[in-house]
């Protein structure tokens, strides 16, 4: 196949209990949905394009990636420009803000098996009462804490963000 993946890496230090983990949870959301589907996908030609707060949701940076990328170079350029559409506030509606916090909502109301629980546990620390207490952060947030935070949060400036892309020869 000639196609490629590209992935990108923002470490940043929020815990899992901290309020802009979970507004970096809905602008993740956000992202994903509204401009690297678009972006990544449809325009750039890639099967796929992800876009989460790091460790499955939980903590520790935010990731982007695409995988079937035919144009890793145009992919790499919308990544960097990420930063500034979560910052636009025309891009960051309340509809699409409720939006994110539903499909959000979905994975986290899911059944929890008792290794999921126990890995969340050893990896996070976090147990239930943690996990209820950023659910209601989660509730939370609105248009403008996107707005004021993410955008600092996605930004690939400053020389932390790490860049990979896997091209065929």
């Amino acid at each position: 196949l000639d196609t490629s993946f590209v992935g990108v890496a923002i470490p940043n230090s929020l815990s899992f209990s901290d309020k802009e983990q979970q507004v970096l949870r809905v602008a993740s959301q956000l992202v994903k949905n509204e401009f690297l589907h678009r972006a990544v996908r449809e325009e750039g030609g890639a099967y796929g394009a992800q876009c989460a707060s790091n460790l499955q949701g939980d903590a520790g940076g935010v990731t982007m990636s695409s995988y079937r990328d035919p144009t890793p170079q145009k992919t790499i350029e919308t990544f960097a420009k990420v930063g500034e559409w979560v910052g636009t506030k025309e891009n960051i509606t309340q509809e699409r803000v409720d939006q994110s916090k539903l499909r959000l909502f979905a994975s986290i109301d899911a059944p929890m098996s008792p290794d999921q629980y126990g890995a969340d546990k050893f990896l996070f620390g976090c147990d239930y009462e943690q996990r209820q207490e950023s659910r209601a952060k989660l509730l939370d947030v609105s248009v403008q804490d996107v707005l004021d935070i993410a955008p600092q949060f996605f930004s690939q400036e400053g020389g932390k963000a790490r860049v990979a892309s896997l091209v065929p020869k």
